[in-house]
């Protein structure tokens, strides 16, 4: 009954506000009221145009302990959008000469990772091509976790020492890697070179000229105003984060910075108006970039730097246990987004590569409801009552039922195989009369065996060296035996994506015991293996039993992140069975008739 009370003063608001707002700020508005009703938002969110705020709004709680509100100047950690801050204070030494961007670290470093420190500039830091095997906060490829922060403090000297014999992952300025240790090294240049401490650079050069008032370098003096970290982010009841898994020390450069939305647009503002750095520095800012072999996405000196709707969009996004946040730019039209959050979803969850905020989902949403684009909204529960039980097949290995109940309707997946409703789009067995797929099975056959010599056969010639060489096949096996660590067993495999562009692209499933990954392989004309890498949007659940929420006459909503941190499912019937939509997918299961 709450709830019901609760979504009607909810509809008198919207109602009322869309006589006296803007329509624009209406359709702002009410996707953030949507998001904040499912526990996927909770912060501030302003929308500057030239010198105008055309949207400014603040959602959710600072505490649900206390059901303290949140406002406008309350604090966040705002995660890896230090990194363009920390980036404009490398700046304003090198606008000072202090050094240049093909300075390289060993003029600061001359003792740390010797055989490489003359190689690695600058530049190389501050736009992820440096290489550095070490990357704090991430596992390699191998599992490895010796770069793993821990709950307490350490000093930058302590770093350096710690990784003064980490090695290259490729040779600096020739390929993209986000790297959190190479802005925790840039610390160390400005605090070497300015002979200040970093927080003490930041304050002078970068927060008092910017007219941030409330930011700080780690932990806020006006704790008053710090909005507490909430976890379980989209499940039914959000939690206080007790207390952090490392210290923010280790992220010194490249996180543990604190702010609000209002500092962050100051930010924006001053460095538009080169009250940090002249116009030619700022401008470096943008145009010293490393592609990430994304599209057309590159990165800057800080910056992410792609195209959206058709408009060059400049933004940063960061993370950290209970905190998301963004901070965008469309130049052309000087129109800017700021977004500061204190909800996420688990640490536990978000390693396990669960959506770890809907930062950029939100974002997405707003630029398209400025540019008019239709948007994907997300619904809400309609109360009336829909009886169904019927029994319903996707195919033959997999069907499921639906039942009304007093306590709701539920959907349960049936048959000897558990599955879940989640994972049908990578469980489905795909079959298709080509070479490539005939040699997509080879692949996955080499590997569950791993009979690696007979990936030779079904690969072209550069492929073809890596899966021969005994470094290859060292990497394939390393990499199978993580998975087998980390998941157990080797259960399964199926073709569950084919797709047909420039090249033909075959993505094969992997099930383990208690996970499963995604690799997928891209064919040449001949349609040999010319490339292979991860999918991670492979998912991996092991609940059978969902709640549908009504939203209409014949349709329902499973939130899926109320279940374990999936994705949101969508189901309308109709004359046919009843059209699943999973994240683009469509799949119609028919109804199975009663014996």
């Amino acid at each position: 009954m709450k709830r019901i009370l609760v979504l009607a003063f909810c509809a008198i608001q919207l109602s009322c506000q869309a006589q006296t707002r803007s329509d624009l700020e209406h359709q702002i508005d009410d996707l953030l009221t949507r998001y904040t009703f499912h526990n996927r938002f909770s912060g501030t969110v302003i929308v500057k145009k030239k010198n105008k705020v055309i949207y400014k709004g603040s959602y959710g709680s600072a505490n649900i302990d206390s059901e303290k509100k949140l406002k406008g100047n309350s604090i966040f950690n705002i995660g890896s959008i230090s990194k363009p801050l920390t980036a404009v204070a490398v700046m304003v030494l090198v606008e000072k000469g202090k050094f240049s961007l093909d300075t390289p670290l060993k003029a600061f470093f001359p003792d740390f990772i010797p055989e490489y420190n003359d190689k690695i500039l600058i530049r190389h830091l501050l736009n992820h091509s440096s290489g550095l095997e070490v990357n704090i906060g991430r596992q390699d490829d191998q599992g490895n976790t010796s770069a793993m922060p821990t709950p307490e403090a350490i000093s930058l000297e302590g770093l350096l020492d710690k990784f003064k014999n980490s090695g290259l992952k490729f040779p600096p300025g020739k390929a993209y890697e986000y790297n959190n240790f190479g802005y925790t090294l840039l610390a160390a240049v400005i605090e070497k070179t300015s002979e200040m401490s970093y927080a003490e650079f930041m304050q002078e050069y970068v927060f008092k000229p910017s007219k941030m008032k409330h930011s700080s370098v780690g932990l806020p003096s006006k704790s008053t105003l710090l909005a507490s970290p909430h976890i379980n982010m989209g499940l039914v009841q959000l939690k206080t984060a007790s207390s952090q898994p490392f210290h923010d020390s280790w992220f010194r450069g490249a996180g543990g910075i604190y702010s609000t939305a209002q500092d962050l647009l100051n930010f924006k503002h001053a460095l538009r108006k080169h009250k940090l750095l002249n116009a030619e520095y700022t401008s470096l800012l943008y145009s010293q970039i490393q592609p990430t072999g994304i599209d057309d996405m590159a990165y800057g000196l800080g910056w992410t730097i792609e195209t959206r709707n058709g408009k060059k969009w400049i933004n940063h996004d960061g993370a950290d246990i209970g905190y998301a946040a963004l901070l965008g730019s469309f130049p052309e039209e000087e129109l800017d987004i700021v977004m500061v959050s204190n909800v996420s979803s688990s640490l536990e969850s978000s390693m396990n590569g669960i959506k770890h905020s809907f930062i950029k989902d939100i974002a997405n949403n707003i630029i398209d409801i400025i540019d008019e684009k239709p948007i994907n909204q997300l619904p809400m529960p309609d109360n009336k009552r829909i009886d169904i039980n019927q029994a319903y097949r996707l195919d033959k290995d997999h069907s499921f039922k639906i039942n009304s109940s007093d306590s709701g309707i539920w959907l349960n997946t049936t048959g000897e195989n558990s599955w879940s409703i989640f994972n049908y789009a990578f469980a489905r067995d795909l079959t298709e009369k080509s070479k490539a797929y005939d040699r997509a099975i080879i692949f996955s056959q080499a590997m569950e065996k791993q009979s690696l010599d007979k990936l030779e056969g079904i690969s072209n010639n550069e492929m073809k060296g890596f899966f021969s060489s005994e470094d290859g096949q060292n990497q394939l096996k390393g990499m199978w035996q993580f998975f087998q660590q980390q998941m157990g067993y080797f259960v399964s495999s199926n073709i569950y994506k084919i797709e047909q562009g420039n090249n033909k692209v075959i993505s094969v499933r992997f099930k383990f015991k208690n996970s499963s990954i995604g690799m997928t392989l891209v064919f040449d004309d001949q349609e040999l293996i010319q490339g292979m890498f991860m999918d991670e949007s492979v998912k991996t659940s092991t609940v059978k039993k969902v709640e549908l929420i009504p939203t209409g006459e014949n349709s329902f909503f499973i939130n899926g992140f109320a279940v374990g941190g999936l994705q949101d499912i969508t189901l309308v019937l109709n004359d046919n069975g009843i059209t699943i939509y999973d994240n683009g997918l469509t799949f119609l299961a028919k109804p199975v008739e009663a014996r």
